[in-house]
């Protein structure tokens, strides 16, 4: 008899820590998803601010008929991009910025120029390009080829561009004029 109360009470102890197991189990699924989610979210933010930057540049180009090259006029360029700075979307996130280590309150910006950036490239070597563009989260990026063409990308939670989530191929702004 004793055996058996023995038994029915390691059998309640063990079913407790069973269910115990199972809600953390359910809540670390939860917080995943809501991670994905709110990732999903702050990539789509740091999309609508590529394309303001990319916005700026077409009008900086279509004013000087070029791109900012190197010294006094990226400067000018960048400080105008500072001086709108928005908020890093990753770092308004609790939960994302928890999870990221070294993540900027606000969107940094890198401007620089590859001579060989044309619609040819892009649609054929994307992805080399893009294996050279990594940085912090919340940093958009800037190529241009200082005449005609430019591709605007953005790094995501893991410093590599921003992926569509339908597609999974880069997030990326490409014009030629």
């Amino acid at each position: 008899m004793i055996i058996l109360s023995a038994l029915l009470l390691f059998g309640t102890i063990v079913g407790a820590h069973a269910n115990n197991l199972k809600r953390a189990s359910a809540q670390v699924l939860i917080l995943m998803q809501q991670a994905v989610q709110n990732r999903k979210a702050a990539d789509d933010k740091l999309y609508l601010q590529m394309q303001h930057v990319a916005q700026r540049l077409e009008h900086f180009h279509r004013l000087n008929h070029h791109f900012p090259e190197a010294g006094p006029e990226c400067d000018r360029f960048l400080a105008g991009l500072d001086g709108e700075r928005a908020n890093n979307p990753y770092f308004q996130d609790p939960l994302l910025k928890s999870a990221i280590a070294d993540c900027p309150a606000t969107t940094k910006y890198e401007l620089r120029s590859d001579l060989g950036l044309t619609e040819f490239t892009v649609a054929t070597r994307l992805n080399l390009i893009l294996n050279d563009c990594h940085s912090q989260c919340g940093t958009i990026g800037i190529l241009h080829n200082t005449e005609n063409s430019f591709l605007v990308w953005a790094a995501g939670c893991d410093g590599r561009p921003i992926q569509d989530s339908t597609t999974g191929s880069a997030r990326v702004i490409f014009k030629s004029f």
